[in-house]
């Protein structure tokens, strides 16, 4: 390890006590088990129906390297921190950033005191485990998704809790961030100066309205195809895996279009597990767009592309097409991740796959992505270096 290699998208499996400590009232909110039609269904507000058995297809998958994932061997389930640095040192990884995963959903739950309520307690937890160990866990705090004050205020509580990054929706449908109702939020990052995090796959996108216009959708196909999914439950598929990481378009281009990051200029935010092969295109685009469509643009102070190169991050994992666009991004704009411990991640195999994916990039370029950008963002090389004086 003479390299510090970060590891930027991570997760944890919470324990099922955090939801259980919830009023009885909003426990009856949260996903049950139900019986359907002969099968059995996880269901409730904010996720699709998952059918159980579904859960299952994977058993003839499975070879040695995939039961390290998923927290097959380990017992702990991502939540001692001794543990993990031990699973994260067999791939080769000194640091790391942890987010949710139950609470992914959680967060985008379509009820205001159920956010409200269950954030702090997933937050408290989370600094409680590895806050003690800043120089090699940053855990990311979750937001309120349904009301914006809320978000606020739970930003500032767990700024003081010593939070450096927190988490929001990827997308909301029915109140994109090009709208300025948000502009509180984005002023409380500024003020706090916590990394605002977009992780794709946080419930809204598995919906698709992200690629649909709300104001053409008839109220009754609507409604007749969510019935469809209450019945059928939820399969996965390529739209989701494939097409929720390129949903990271969506805060990425509302954001600049809309002018909130000129109006904002502290604010730093992150694309999380997302891939980047996509966004060379998608700056190239909002830079094209912008210099010759003069009509229904708002006129920013600089080139799209710039302002993401001035305060936006992006994580890889697996992504060959993005490492030869390199140069188009910026190797400080990127983070390497293992995505421990989903099965989509690189982990226990990384090197095999950073030598593929990064094998053409000089030392300092790959040194820039698996650890120094994110050593500078989330503060280790600080850390690191007053613990060596």
């Amino acid at each position: 390890m003479t390299l510090r290699v970060i590891s930027a998208d991570n997760h944890i499996s919470e324990p099922k006590s955090l939801l259980e400590s919830l009023p009885e009232h909003l426990r009856a909110m949260d996903r049950q088990k139900v019986e359907r039609n002969g099968e059995s269904y996880l269901d409730g507000p904010g996720l699709r129906p998952m059918r159980l058995a579904y859960t299952e297809r994977y058993d003839g998958w499975v070879d040695d390297d995939e039961r390290q994932r998923e927290f097959r061997d380990d017992e702990s389930k991502g939540r001692d921190p001794d543990t993990r640095l031990a699973m994260q040192a067999k791939d080769g990884v000194y640091a790391e950033v942890i987010y949710p995963n139950t609470f992914m959903g959680v967060m985008n739950h379509p009820n205001d005191e159920f956010q409200r309520t269950a954030s702090p307690i997933y937050n408290d937890y989370m600094i409680e485990q590895f806050g003690g160990r800043p120089d090699r866990f940053v855990p990311v705090a979750v937001l309120p998704s349904m009301n914006i004050d809320d978000a606020v205020a739970e930003l500032h509580r767990v700024a003081g809790l010593g939070f450096r990054t927190a988490m929001i929706a990827a997308s909301v449908p029915w109140l994109p961030y090009s709208e300025r109702d948000w502009d509180p939020l984005w002023s409380a990052f500024e003020e706090t100066g916590l990394l605002c995090n977009f992780h794709v796959f946080t419930g809204n996108l598995c919906q698709f309205t992200e690629f649909a216009d709300p104001l053409n959708i008839p109220l009754d196909r609507l409604e007749a195809y969510r019935e469809r999914i209450r019945i059928r439950g939820f399969e996965e598929v390529l739209g989701t895996t494939v097409g929720g990481c390129v949903a990271a378009m969506s805060p990425l281009i509302h954001l600049t279009g809309s002018g909130t990051l000129d109006r904002h200029p502290d604010l730093r935010f992150v694309l999380a597990e997302c891939e980047a092969g996509w966004l060379p295109w998608t700056l190239a685009g909002m830079d094209r767009m912008q210099r010759r469509r003069h009509y229904g643009l708002n006129k920013l102070e600089l080139q799209p592309s710039e302002y993401f190169r001035r305060q936006g991050y992006i994580t890889i994992s697996d992504d060959e097409i993005a490492m030869l666009l390199i140069d188009h991004i910026g190797a400080d704009r990127v983070m390497w991740s293992n995505d421990y411990p989903h099965d989509e991640g690189t982990y226990p195999t990384s090197g095999e796959v950073i030598d593929r994916t990064m094998g053409h990039l000089d030392q300092a370029t790959r040194e820039q992505v698996l650890s120094g950008t994110a050593a500078a963002v989330y503060g280790f090389d600080k850390l690191w270096a007053a613990a060596s004086v």
